[in-house]
Parts: structure tokens; C-alpha cells; sequence
């Protein structure tokens, strides 16, 4: 309590003690309060922290400080520098001044600014602004001086200055020169990417298919030999469309293996002519899925369960690839799914679509001879185009001996 005129009053809550009212006359803080510039606060004030006397100050030299009040966040003098919580008259090792702070280096750096490291520790080895205890943990380095890691030459997993001790897998020693050389150069099989260059994927498929296909015919004489291989082709050219259209990528950096490709103008045409033969392939399998149900599901009079189910999932497979997959459903190649045709007449407007998809088949012809006449002959895309180019020819001889079929041979 306090007084004044003779009579007693009571202190402010925040004051144990007072020589007047409200909160700016408090002697001592009461327990939960801190005292600042003489007044009693429920929290210190910000850049400020309690000593063990209840009150809110910094410890010289700080004259602000966090957490602790020794731990300076500016100092009292102008010419210091703050590293760490302390004030200094200049900034240690591992550091870098920025403003009147003094910030660490990166691990292992002695000596940096804010995006240099000029040097490491001892034991440490310089790369990129960045110190590594051991080359290895970079990748494919070598320590040369000592003090820096530095890339080994092309194709080394390990070496000894600019000699290859050992090669990447792709890549082959050379006895003669120590360097590492790409396997498939020796093999004549490179793509102007450095990739290995796809054999003809689709035609080897195709080839393996067609033996099946015939094995089948010559040994069990059931299977309907059109149907059954335009079924595997039409799928494989869609697939080769896609592939084709990924390699078709826009060319982002220059070099001598990109001179030798097309230009930007001419894969934009190709990538252009390929996503517009994905975009008919599409329409024809809705065309199909019409066809289906309007033609070919009354020819299934009470189908069971396994047979329905079957030939749904073919028909889904067939809307996701190429319509023709659902001829599956004729060629008795498996025994589900299977539609007997007892008039072939009904096969009429598969037959319509088929001839259209030959007229659409143009499409990605003009692709492919963008691509042939473009593209370096030892790149994948030349190569896939080929590979389209000759499924697409098949696909057209199949079609035409699938629509002059009166009726499954």
C-alpha cells in the first residue's frame, strides 16, 4: 500500500510495492509481473528477457538480445558484429559478414561469402561451393589437388587424374587410350542421343504373333486368320503412334547430335499429324462401341455370364486401344470370348469402319515420312518410324483381306 492526504491505498495488481498508484509506481513487481523502465509488465517487451531479478534487460554489450540476456541480436556499438549471440570486433573463421551479422559458412567451409566457398577444412575437398569429406559421396570425382574434387572424364565410374581406372555400365575401357567409350558406339548401334536404338520392336512382335496365329491355323484349323492377326497389328500401331509422339519431344538444348535432328518446326508437324491419328483411332472405337450394340449384341441370344462378362472386358480393352482388338471376339483364337456369326452379313458396318480406318491410316503415314525423311537415320524416332511404317502396311493388307472376306475363312 501507499500514502497520500493521510489516508492508505492499495497498489496497482502488477506491484508488490509502490510509492503510487497504477502501474508506473511500483518499487517491487508482484510475483508473475517483470519490471521495465519502472513498470511492472506480464511479459517483457520484445528484444528484451528477464534476468534473475525479475527485470527485462540485455547484458552489455548487447542492446538487444533473445532467450537469454546475453545472447545479443544488436550491439552498443556501431563497429561490432554479431556472431552466434556475441558481439565481436570482427567475424571468425567458418563465417561471412552480411550487414552487422556474421553467418556460417556451409559444413565444412573455412572460408566463404554468401554463395562462394572459397576453402574447406583440413580433410575436407571443395566442389560446387560445397565441402565433402570424401570425392565419392559426389558421384563420378576425383580429388587432383588435394584440396578440390573435380570430375572424371566421360564415362568413368572411377579414376586416377584424367585416366580411367574403371567405366560406367554403359561404357567400355579402352586399353589403347584409358578412356571410356560407349559400348555401342563399338557396336555401331547408338542413337544420336547416346541411347540404344530400338530393333524394330512392333515387326518382331508382329512376326511372333503371325507364327502363332498360323501355328494354330495348321494345327487345330479353327482360327479365322484375318481376324486374328489385323486384332494384334491395329493394337501394335496404336502403341507405336504413342511411342513415336514420346520421342517426338521439342529439341531444348543445342549440340552436334541435335543438328542432326529435325528442327522445332518439323516436330511440332509430326507430334501434331500423330495426336491427330490418336484422336480418329478414338472416334473409331466409340464408332465401334455404337456398331457393337446396335448390330453385333443381338447376335448374342442369351448369353451366359462368362460370355457376357468376357466380352465386355473386351470391349473395354478395344475403346482404350483399337477397336479392331474386339474382332477377338470372331477369330476363335481362345474359347471366351466368342460370338457365333451365322449370318456374316451383320459384320457389314465393321466392315464400312475397317475401310475407313484405312483412309485414316494416312495420317500417320505422312507422320512417318516426316519423321524418315527428317530424322537422323541412327536416332530411335527414325527407327520407331519404320517400325509404324511397316505395321502400318500390314495393317492395310489384313484390313483389305478382313473386308473381302464374305465370311470367316
Amino acid at each position: 500500500m501507499y500514502a497520500s492526504g493521510g489516508f492508505c491505498y492499495n497498489c496497482d495488481v502488477s506491484c508488490s510495492t509502490c510509492t503510487a498508484g497504477g502501474n508506473g509506481g511500483c518499487l517491487v513487481c508482484a510475483v508473475g509481473y517483470f519490471s521495465y523502465n519502472n513498470f511492472c509488465l506480464a511479459a517483457c517487451p520484445t528484444d528484451t528477457v528477464a534476468n534473475s531479478n525479475g527485470t527485462c534487460t540485455c547484458d552489455l554489450p548487447c542492446t538487444k538480445c533473445v532467450n537469454t540476456t546475453t545472447f545479443c541480436t544488436a550491439c552498443n556499438d556501431s563497429a561490432m558484429f554479431i556472431s552466434q549471440g556475441q558481439c565481436l570486433s570482427s567475424c571468425p573463421t567458418q563465417t561471412y559478414l552480411s550487414g552487422s551479422t556474421c553467418i556460417s559458412c556451409s559444413t565444412g567451409c573455412t572460408n566463404c561469402s554468401s554463395s562462394t566457398c572459397f576453402q574447406c577444412i583440413a580433410n575436407n575437398y571443395l566442389y560446387n561451393n560445397l565441402c565433402y569429406s570424401d570425392c565419392n559421396l559426389i558421384g563420378q570425382q576425383y580429388d587432383v589437388t588435394g584440396s578440390t574434387c573435380v570430375l572424371c572424364p566421360d564415362g568413368c565410374d572411377t579414376c586416377s587424374g584424367t585416366v580411367c581406372t574403371s567405366c560406367l555400365s554403359s561404357y567400355t575401357l579402352s586399353s589403347s587410350s584409358s578412356q571410356c567409350i560407349q559400348t555401342c558406339l563399338l557396336t555401331n548401334s547408338c542413337s544420336t542421343d547416346g541411347e540404344q536404338v530400338l530393333p524394330l520392336p512392333g515387326l518382331i512382335a508382329l512376326v511372333v504373333w503371325t507364327i502363332i496365329v498360323v501355328a494354330i491355323k495348321l494345327i487345330l484349323g479353327k482360327n479365322y486368320v484375318p481376324y486374328s492377326l489385323i486384332l494384334f497389328s491395329s493394337v501394335a500401331e496404336f502403341i507405336l503412334v504413342i511411342v513415336v509422339l514420346s520421342q517426338a519431344v521439342p529439341i531444348a538444348t543445342i549440340s552436334i547430335t541435335r543438328l542432326l535432328a529435325a528442327s522445332d518446326e518439323e516436330r511440332t508437324t509430326l507430334r501434331a499429324l500423330l495426336g491427330t491419328s490418336i484422336a480418329m483411332n478414338y472416334l473409331t472405337n466409340i464408332c465401334y462401341v455404337v456398331i457393337f450394340i446396335k448390330y453385333i449384341r443381338p447376335l448374342m441370344s442369351n448369353p451366359r455370364q462368362i460370355d457376357f462378362i468376357s466380352n465386355v472386358v473386351v470391349i473395354v480393352i478395344a475403346a482404350l486401344t483399337n477397336y479392331r482388338f474386339a474382332l477377338i471376339a470372331f477369330a476363335k483364337m481362345f474359347p471366351k470370348p466368342f460370338i457365333h456369326i451365322a449370318n456374316p452379313s451383320k459384320l457389314t458396318p465393321v466392315h464400312y469402319l475397317a475401310i475407313a480406318s484405312l483412309l485414316l491410316d494416312l495420317i500417320p503415314i505422312a507422320a512417318c515420312g516426316i519423321a524418315i525423311y527428317n530424322e537422323n537415320a541412327r536416332s530411335n524416332i527414325f527407327m520407331l518410324s519404320i517400325d509404324l511404317l511397316i505395321i502400318i502396311a500390314f495393317n492395310v493388307i489384313v484390313t483389305i483381306w478382313f473386308v473381302a472376306c464374305s465370311k470367316p475363312d
